[in-house]
């Protein structure tokens, strides 16, 4: 069994240089917004860092899917919400119902529009989860979009981890 791939033991300073620029980016921008809220949202955030400085060259990490399949989770929660204030159907046994609609949906707009982005799924979830918030789900994508602009300007020194 190898404990260290060939392409880690080649590449073993680009692999830590990359990693802890991804862990001070994501910190410096939970800073910068000041928020740690709901633990579905951010792991969803997390997520999204990691396909960003893992894969950066490839298609997964571009802004139109960070961006776009976050923002139709967003969008899949908020509708939900509206849904659920507009008939009254809330409580625990309702969120359980939204949050895997919310899941359904985001996946299916996401795979219609080609905005493919599994934490953009997850940040769906949580977002129905956890009673959906504007001021989360506001903060959740400037949070992407600083990633995305984060990852633009070091993509030269970026390599494909994976």
């Amino acid at each position: 069994m190898r404990i260290l791939d060939e392409k880690f033991r080649r590449n073993k300073s680009r692999y830590i240089f990359q990693t802890l620029l991804m862990g001070l980016s994501v910190m410096g921008i939970l800073f910068l917004l000041d928020t740690i809220s709901e633990a579905a949202v951010i792991a969803s955030f997390g997520a999204s860092s990691f396909i960003v400085f893992t894969i950066p060259h490839k298609k997964a990490s571009r802004p139109k899917y960070i961006i776009g399949g976050n923002a139709f989770g967003v969008l899949t929660a908020f509708f939900l919400h509206i849904f659920s204030l507009i008939t009254g159907l809330n409580g625990s046994k309702y969120e359980i119902i939204y949050g895997a609609t919310a899941v359904g949906l985001a996946m299916f707009l996401m795979i219609m529009t080609d905005t493919e982005h599994p934490p953009g799924a997850g940040l769906a979830f949580g977002l129905s989860l956890d009673g959906f918030d504007v001021r989360t789900a506001i903060i959740t994508l400037l949070a992407l979009i600083l990633l995305s602009v984060i990852k633009k300007v070091l993509k030269p020194l970026l390599i494909d981890l994976l």
